[in-house]
């Protein structure tokens, strides 16, 4: 009769570990679908910030073009300022010759 005792103490000490163990794998599980969720958050914020990313490249394709027509224009215009100015000036010396052949 004295074995009962122990081998309930025994079978107590199992079902207390098993207890433990299952409540080991219940808070494992717990925190398995927290970082499931998490990673999962996570993966939502990643896709968000690439659609920005391309829109903002997007943009910026946009604006390197509009800054290289507004190049483009400038020195287009820089150069008929300079033809403009070539003309001005032989126009100038033609008038000053005309006008010194009529004094004289």
């Amino acid at each position: 009769m004295a074995r009962r005792p122990a081998r309930k103490s025994i079978e107590s000490r199992l079902t207390a570990v098993e207890r433990g163990i299952r409540s080991l794998q219940a808070s494992d599980a717990t925190i398995i679908r927290s970082m499931r969720d998490g990673f999962s958050q996570m993966e939502s914020r990643f896709s968000q910030t690439e659609s920005r990313f391309a829109h903002m490249e997007s943009r910026l394709d946009q604006i390197y073009s509009h800054v290289d027509g507004f190049m483009k224009l400038h020195e287009t215009l820089d150069i008929e300022f300079r033809v403009i100015k070539e003309q001005m000036r032989r126009l100038e010396e033609r008038v000053e010759h005309l006008e010194a052949t009529g004094r004289s």
